[in-house]
């Protein structure tokens, strides 16, 4: 959250991205629970090259069906193994400790999670900017 003071200073409360770990760990604290991107109906898609740069991590954004944290930690665990191909060649491997960024597969939009909320059965995941 970012605050505005009286002297007009900005004052931004301090944070870390996600790395895929912090996500399966999440997911597993909240088997049960429905994920999704806050303000959004995407879920937790499947682990890829970001087109950005095709060393990176990014997860897909997918419509559908609503994916529980059980499913997603067991889906990123098992894609963690998983040799992945960049959007124009090459073949990378990603680790748990890498943090990731939030993309539909061929774009290099720059948003990465930053925390979340809980409410009802789902978990809202926060994302922020982080410029390339």
């Amino acid at each position: 959250m970012q605050y505005d003071t009286l002297n007009f200073d900005s004052y931004e409360d301090p944070f870390d991205f996600f790395t895929i770990k912090d996500l399966i760990d999440l997911a597993q604290q909240y088997p049960g629970h429905s994920f999704k991107f806050l303000e959004t109906e995407y879920t937790v898609g499947k682990l890829g090259s970001w087109r950005g740069s095709y060393d990176l991590p990014a997860i897909e954004p997918e419509l559908g069906a609503y994916k529980t944290g059980k499913e997603i930690s067991e889906s990123l665990t098992d894609q963690l193994t998983w040799t992945h191909c960049g959007w124009k060649g090459g073949e990378y491997k990603y680790h748990e400790e890498m943090e990731f960024y939030v993309a539909q597969q061929g774009t290099s939009r720059e948003f990465k999670v930053v925390g979340f909320k809980e409410e009802d059965d789902f978990i809202l995941l926060l994302t922020k900017i982080d410029e390339y």
